[in-house]
Formats: C-alpha cells, sequence, structure tokens
C-alpha cells in the first residue's frame, strides 16, 4: 500500500461520503485537474497534444481525448478548496492506493515524530503488519512520500 504524507490546514477534516467513510481524494485541487484535462482535450482536438505529434495514428484509434485519457476529473475526486501555502500548517498520513484516504489524525508540521508514532500503534504498513516509529519514520522520511503540490515540495 502506498503512503504519502499531505500538508494540510489546521482544521482539516478530509470529506465522507454518504455511508459516512472517508471519500478518497486527490490532493489536487479540482480547478487545476480539470483546466490540465480541457487544456489537453483543445490540444488533442487541434492535433498539438504531445501524443499526437509522436504517433498522429493515435487520433485515428481515439477520435476524442475522453477516449484516449478518460473522462474529464470527477469532482468528488478533488479537493474542492483551494488552499494557500500559509493555510499548510500540519500533515496527516494518506494512503494513495485509491485517490487518498487519511490514515492518521491531524498533526502539527512539526510533528512528524508523532505522526511515525501514531501510525505505528495504529495503522498497519503491509497487509496487516504493523511497523515501529522508526520504520516509520525511515519510510516516511523519503522525499517521495511527500505530496508535491506545483512546484512546492513540501515537508
Amino acid at each position: 500500500m502506498g503512503r504519502e504524507i499531505r500538508r494540510v490546514p489546521a482544521n482539516w477534516e478530509h470529506p465522507k461520503n454518504g455511508n459516512g467513510k472517508h471519500q478518497p481524494m486527490y490532493y489536487r485541487f479540482y480547478g487545476d485537474a480539470l483546466n490540465e484535462w480541457l487544456d489537453n482535450k483543445t490540444k488533442w482536438d487541434n492535433g498539438t497534444h504531445h501524443d499526437l505529434i509522436e504517433d498522429p495514428s493515435l487520433k485515428e484509434k481515439y477520435p476524442n481525448y475522453a477516449d484516449w485519457s478518460g473522462e474529464a476529473p470527477n469532482k468528488k475526486y478533488y479537493r474542492q478548496v483551494e488552499f494557500s501555502e500559509d493555510d499548510l500548517t500540519h500533515i496527516q498520513l494518506y494512503e494513495n492506493v485509491t485517490e487518498g484516504t487519511p490514515m492518521t489524525p491531524v498533526f502539527k508540521a512539526d510533528e512528524f515524530e508523532k505522526l511515525c508514532e501514531y501510525a505505528s500503534k495504529n495503522c498497519y504498513i503491509f497487509g496487516h503488519q504493523k511497523a515501529s516509529k522508526d520504520d516509520w519514520m525511515l519510510l516516511l522520511s523519503d522525499e517521495s512520500a511527500f505530496v508535491k503540490c506545483g512546484d512546492i515540495a513540501f515537508l
């Protein structure tokens, strides 16, 4: 199972679905994901998409961009609120096998060790295996565990 640390506001509450369970959600803001998809669709339609430049025959196989890339982003799987960097003062551990659901409560950004201590007692590292605080720290201190938002690398 993949893990990532997301920067979140102090009062962050991950959205829940109609069943009261956490709604899987990408870290990206919906507006950004939609704009990127629409930009790529426009490029596909006018033949300037990088994949069409490399292989123009793709347009015959996939006349519509959605046939090639999938439908436009679904709003329920993306953040609806755009945060400024100043808002993102806390951290939370997420699994990212799905779009992402939280594994821990929210911690202050400087409480990385507390987050790892919580994970050692309450989270599985693989299947039903637990790991020590030190193992979580080692796993999560890898730069790839931290979400990158635009050009900003968090933590």
